[in-house]
């Protein structure tokens, strides 16, 4: 409810400068409402800057927040891409060891069918 009061004081503060600037040459009317808002009291001139600093605060905040969030969404692919990185390593490892195990099975195999026909049975 006090922001809202804020926000309130604070919009009604602009929109009277906004009539104020917009009048131009209409002196009248830029001088009533200059004198409209300096009838403000000093409660809502507090309540309007206090508005303004928490809005900044908040606006600063969000920053850091979506700067965090962006910073871990880059750590955590670098991590995916590493873990994938660790995947293709570990499949090419599996790929070398199964092609040195079938090429020392092809080497071995001549050797056993040779020792095989060498035997004589009685």
């Amino acid at each position: 409810i006090k922001y809202c009061l804020y926000g309130l004081c604070f919009l009604w503060l602009m929109v009277t400068i906004r009539q104020a600037t917009n009048m131009g040459n209409n002196s009248d009317q830029v001088e009533k409402s200059l004198i409209q808002t300096e009838t403000l009291d000093d409660e809502a001139v507090a309540a309007l800057v206090n508005a303004q600093v928490q809005l900044l605060v908040d606006s600063k905040l969000n920053e850091e927040r979506k700067r965090e969030k962006e910073l871990e969404e880059k750590l955590e692919q670098k991590m995916m891409n590493e873990i994938q990185g660790f995947e293709e390593e570990k499949q090419q490892i599996k790929q070398a060891l199964k092609k040195k195990e079938e090429k020392e099975k092809a080497s071995i195999e001549p050797k056993i069918q040779g020792f095989r026909s060498s035997r004589t049975y009685y």
